[in-house]
């Protein structure tokens, strides 16, 4: 029995997906309703600079990898 290895990228794809639309609720609500000071606006940019190095670090490890391989189970 063989599991293709794509079946890792739609799995990680949905949860990036998940990861992005928790952020925007998050940078909504910290625009909308955080105290309008630069320590807010600083925490902002450091979340949104350290997903982007995520996504960034994510992306180029998927990008070398062989989707088109299988996994062999027993």
């Amino acid at each position: 029995m063989e599991i293709p290895t794509f079946i890792f990228l739609i799995a990680f794809l949905l949860m990036a997906a998940c990861f992005v639309i928790f952020s925007l609720f998050l940078l909504y609500h910290a625009i909308r309703f955080g105290v309008a000071s630069w320590v807010n606006v600083f925490t902002i940019v450091i979340y949104m600079a350290g997903a982007a190095l995520i996504f960034l670090a994510a992306y180029r490890y998927i990008a070398s990898v062989d989707w088109s391989q299988a996994i062999k189970i027993l």
